[in-house]
């Protein structure tokens, strides 16, 4: 089972590679993409799409606001079953409304669940912090021909897992050389994690 998604995170501002004595190692790279994505504040649409052999291809889709020392809220904007849920990540604490329920109290998430039916735990949705869990190393070059850049020269980053209990055993990224920020990631689950879902 392998889930590919394509982010594309073109700032004005960020450092060029070309600026770096030499190319970032693996883990420099990682963990600028991880500031990347995750600044102090922001507001971003997602979607986890789950591929399983002899399924239908299954998308979630929502809206995530973040404040960093205040916590993250998501609200789900598809499938039409989901639509709606709303979630807040403060510190460890992960609670669930459903505004379609009669109750008017939140539910109170475990961490390691599984989010929405997904290999990911609530807790790899709602606070991801990859540098922690993940050891990265170049692996090469190539070249993608990305939707918004054309033929785009890429730093190959693999990201390795240092534990059982991660939601991806691995995954490879191409990072584009003259800006070093994500452009393809190829993500392999972890069977291990396969139970969540």
């Amino acid at each position: 089972m392998k889930l590919t998604g394509l982010i594309v995170l073109i700032f004005a501002g960020l450092p060029l590679c070309g600026v770096f004595a030499q190319v970032p190692s693996g883990d420099e790279l990682l963990r600028m993409t991880e500031e990347t994505i995750n600044p102090s504040i922001y507001r971003s649409q997602m979607s986890i799409t789950t591929v399983k052999p002899g399924q239908k291809e299954s998308t979630l889709g929502m809206e995530v606001y973040y404040k960093e020392d205040t916590g993250t809220f998501m609200e789900m904007t598809s499938p039409a079953r989901s639509r709606g849920l709303r979630f807040l990540e403060k510190e460890t604490n992960l609670y669930m409304y459903n505004p379609k329920s009669n109750s008017r109290r939140p539910l109170r998430l475990s961490p390691e669940q599984s989010f929405q039916g997904t290999v990911f735990s609530n807790n790899d949705v709602s606070d991801p912090k990859y540098t922690d869990d993940y050891s990265a190393s170049l692996s090469g070059e190539d070249s993608f021909n990305h939707p918004d850049t054309g033929k785009t020269d890429c730093l190959i980053v693999l990201a390795e897992a240092n534990g059982k209990r991660l939601p991806m055993e691995r995954s490879e990224s191409g990072f584009i050389k003259t800006v070093c920020v994500p452009s393809v990631s190829i993500i392999t689950p972890n069977p291990d994690c396969s139970s969540r879902a």
